[in-house]
């Protein structure tokens, strides 16, 4: 009798077999499970495992609620040898999660990391200066906003010919860059859906307003009430460019209005103002956030957690396939986590 491992492995054989055959590009739609399973003789589960084994080795991308793509060899792929990763961990320690997974998913792939400093400008300036000497097929980065730094840095990885993928970019529409984006239209509906079902009706989302920034959020937010057919009355709060977290004053008119829960766009925010004047104050509400942030998770009702090893590993199918649409972001689901 075949071990169930012995028949992953032999349709793993089959599949590579059929996307080396010449009849595959990149781009193009292949074999789901089950039409992988019907079509070999296999069960479903393990039509799934050989898919997976193929997509972890880089020759398929899978694509939420789309199918099952090919990564095939071609004018517009190349085998992924160095990556960089200029990393934030001081404004941003949550990167350290995302690494980890990004190092694990390229060891599978051969794929050697280089780790520098993207701290601020400068740190990230002098890294992409010594990547321009050095043989390297493309960086992976956390923007740092939507500052004139930012654009800085883009021009410079633009002068220097380097190919980059970011991670939850929220530049512009037209940015020339590849995203890999937490589905965050989503954690808003699946948040929302959670909190009223524990009785909330007084919700507030708390985010930034940078010009433009994220407001698939606040569009999300509205459809979720509209469909549920509550009126959106003093139900969102917003910070302004220079005040990323909310004064005393916002809070206190949230809760005077009867808030019983926030939404917090960004998890460090909730972070941060633990130590302010304002945490007696949010003693009154039950928080939630859209990150992914182990430090604040045990004062949270639920967080949002990034599925980071699919954020990974999609970050370095973009990498490898220039042929992708830079303006059209990846949107990864993730998981809510309840405390």
């Amino acid at each position: 009798m075949v071990r169930e491992n012995g028949k992953t492995d032999k349709l793993e054989k089959i599949l590579l077999t059929e996307l080396l055959s010449g009849k595959y590009s990149h781009g193009m739609r292949f074999y789901s499970s089950r039409e992988a399973a019907e079509k070999f003789g296999f069960s479903l589960a393990t039509a799934y495992r050989a898919l997976a084994g193929l997509a972890e080795k880089g020759h398929l991308t899978s694509r939420n609620g789309l199918g099952i793509f090919v990564n095939a060899p071609g004018k517009n792929s190349c085998q992924l040898r160095a990556v960089a990763v200029p990393l934030r961990l001081e404004s941003n320690p949550q990167v350290l999660d995302f690494y980890e997974q990004l190092s694990t998913v390229a060891e599978k792939r051969g794929i050697r990391l280089l780790m520098g400093n993207g701290e601020n400008w400068e740190n990230e300036e002098a890294f992409l200066q010594k990547l321009a000497a050095v043989e390297v097929d493309g960086v992976i980065r956390f923007p740092c906003g939507v500052s004139q730094k930012e654009s800085r840095i883009r021009a410079k990885i633009s002068e220097l010919n380097l190919k980059c993928v970011n991670i939850n970019d929220w530049w512009r529409p037209e940015s020339e860059f590849p995203s890999v984006k937490n589905d965050e239209e989503r954690a808003v509906t699946e948040i929302l859906d959670a909190l009223y079902s524990a009785g909330h009706r007084k919700i507030t989302l708390v985010q930034e307003t940078y010009t433009g920034l994220r407001m698939e959020l606040q569009k999300a937010f509205w459809q979720w009430h509209w469909h549920k057919n509550l009126k959106l009355t003093s139900n969102s709060m917003f910070c302004s460019h220079d005040q990323e977290i909310p004064p005393l004053t916002s809070l206190q008119k949230a809760a005077a209005a009867g808030t019983t829960a926030l939404i917090f766009a960004y998890g460090l925010n909730i972070r941060d103002i633990w130590n302010r004047e304002t945490a007696g104050l949010l003693q009154n509400f039950t928080l939630t956030t859209l990150d992914n942030i182990p430090l604040t998770e045990n004062n949270l009702f639920a967080a949002y957690r990034h599925d980071d090893e699919k954020m990974a590993q999609t970050a370095l199918d973009l990498l490898a396939n220039s042929g992708e649409n830079p303006k059209v972001p990846v949107k990864i689901p993730g998981k809510l986590i309840f405390n």
